[in-house]
């Protein structure tokens, strides 16, 4: 389950039978957010991004934002919307080429400070 899904233009036939009772609940009820596992290890066999579709009630607008869930070794699930998040979870996807399921990929959760201002943003480093 370490493929990185997307909800448009993805086959969930691809899924084993057996797995898509847990990714349903997984995608459907997060057990935690990621900001509350910063400077926590957790040991991640697979992810998921879904793309969700929100209406700006101010401007009538469609806004589209990405929402990744990781699931760990225990089948716990963990969701954040975090861009950096989901764009490091890619990148390790890229480096971390073996199977999750047999070696998790182990990462711990931690907070940034942006170099253009103030704000923090979640992304995580990966454990030895």
């Amino acid at each position: 389950m370490n493929e990185v899904m997307e909800t448009k233009g993805t086959n969930l036939m691809n899924v084993k039978e057996s797995d898509k009772v847990k990714l349903f609940n997984a995608l459907n009820n997060a057990e935690a957010s990621l900001s509350d596992m910063v400077g926590q290890a957790i040991p991640i066999i697979g992810y998921f991004v879904q793309e969700k579709e929100d209406l700006d009630e101010k401007t009538g607008e469609i806004k589209v934002r990405k929402i990744i869930t990781v699931i760990d070794d225990s089948g716990k699930a963990y969701a954040t919307n975090s861009n950096s998040f989901i764009d490091a979870m890619n990148l390790a996807k890229q480096v971390f080429t073996y199977d999750w399921n047999e070696k998790p990929l182990v990462i711990t959760p931690i907070q940034k400070k942006s170099f253009s201002s103030n704000n923090k943003y979640l992304t995580f480093v990966v454990n030895e």
